[in-house]
């Protein structure tokens, strides 16, 4: 699809941000695991990925093709493509002023 890859240290980077301006790590989760996605949730969750301010007609094109070619009918009849999800949720939270 063309889509971008996460930078490398993402984590870790958001993590220093919010600690910079006080906040303190209160937990983290990694999930991961396979979802089934019609057309508008796969153009949904591209879009709140790094490509998002990349996107092209062409890329666009991509992902309608992909879409196209991997989808399958479920029992509902809607069309759906099976994809990965990996990421990892961090929570922050600011301490109480005193």
């Amino acid at each position: 699809l063309g889509v971008l890859d996460v930078a490398g240290n993402k984590r870790g980077a958001v993590a220093k941000a919010f600690v910079a301006v006080g906040f303190v790590a209160e937990a983290e989760e990694r999930v991961a695991g396979s979802m089934a996605l019609n057309l508008a949730d796969l153009r949904d969750v591209v879009g709140m990925g790094p490509s998002a301010f990349h996107g092209t007609e062409e890329s666009a094109a991509a992902l309608e093709t992909f879409f196209e070619t991997r989808a399958i009918a479920g029992e509902d009849g809607e069309r759906r493509v099976r994809v990965t999800k990996s990421f990892v949720v961090q929570c922050f939270r600011k301490p109480l002023e005193r």
